[in-house]
């Protein structure tokens, strides 16, 4: 393989897309993320060797250099030798010699040669470009959508573009959930270390008892925007923040854990204390990302198990 198909980028790539390309890659690939796998860190390497040639501009030009003169020596092959007499030979060459046009058609058909060669070196490499396969095309779609560089109408016209290659190949598709299903994956942090007890009192004049909720664990799912750097601030200040979800869960009235759409209310709650605690303003829009357009930022989602513990 070449280097630009080891980086899923075109001949025609720039840098800027051929060092995002290499940093996405290298990110899956790299052995510290695939321990024990040995196409993995072989990959890494060829990754690492693809982006050293393609980032070095002189390298760079020799490779193209190199690549093209071995299309148009493949292009500019001479057939091979026709199943002539000795006898036919000899009486082409004789009329060749002793016709005076020789010279000038020699000339004529040597120029048409040439101009034919140099429109077929052109035409091969238009085709190439325009026979960028999908995934290659998806990948340079990703490369450019996470560039800092692109402005985010350029960015919702690249997702436009992404969704189109999807529904023309289903194995596509079919890759693109299992990737979507990896970032969720990513982007999910649970929030607590050990269940959360708190005690429910029901406003003085209802009547009704004091009750206690537990709740074994809850998992956070943060929108696509800044989802590292949010899940590392959430971790580091996550006592304060369960601190602050137990006070605001004892302050509601008994009924909220209690009526029918228990469930959704809690869920509610608990993205609410969150998102106030890490001091987010809810409901605004962000730059896409490969997977949402427009992006998200904080806390989109709240998971909670199947059951909780309510107790008199």
């Amino acid at each position: 393989m070449n280097p630009y198909d080891i980086l899923q980028v075109s001949p025609v790539a720039d840098a800027a897309v051929i060092r995002a390309a290499y940093r996405s890659l290298i990110q899956r690939y790299h052995p510290d993320r695939n321990l024990g796998d040995a196409q993995a860190a072989q990959h890494a390497t060829l990754l690492t060797k693809a982006y050293e040639l393609l980032a070095d501009p002189e390298q760079r030009a020799a490779y193209d250099a190199q690549s093209k003169a071995e299309r148009v020596s493949t292009l500019a092959a001479p057939e091979p030798p026709s199943a002539a007499t000795p006898k036919n030979r000899q009486r082409h060459t004789t009329n060749r010699t002793t016709s005076p046009a020789a010279p000038w058609v020699l000339g004529l058909a040597a120029l048409l040669v040439s101009s034919l060669l140099v429109w077929a070196v052109i035409g091969f490499t238009a085709g190439n470009l325009q026979r960028v396969s999908p995934d290659k095309q998806l990948a340079e779609i990703r490369v450019q959508i996470e560039s800092p560089q692109t402005a985010e109408a350029e960015r919702r016209t690249l997702v436009a573009r992404k969704q189109s290659l999807l529904e023309q190949h289903a194995d596509l598709l079919k890759a693109d959930t299992m990737m979507r299903i990896d970032d969720l994956a990513a982007r999910s942090v649970a929030l607590l270390s050990e269940p959360i007890t708190v005690r429910l009192t029901p406003a003085s004049d209802s009547g009704e008892p004091v009750l206690q909720l537990t709740i074994p664990e809850v998992t956070l799912v943060l929108g696509s925007f800044d989802a590292a750097k949010l899940q590392a601030h959430l971790l580091k200040h996550r006592e304060r923040v369960v601190d602050e979800l137990a006070q605001r869960l004892a302050d509601r009235a008994a009924n909220a854990a209690t009526s029918a759409e228990a469930q959704d209310r809690l869920k509610r709650m608990i993205l609410e204390s969150v998102m106030a605690s890490l001091d987010i303003r809810m409901n605004e829009a962000y730059p896409s990302s490969y997977f949402e357009s427009p992006g998200r930022y904080g806390v989109v989602d709240v998971v909670l198990p199947q059951s909780f513990s309510l107790l008199r």
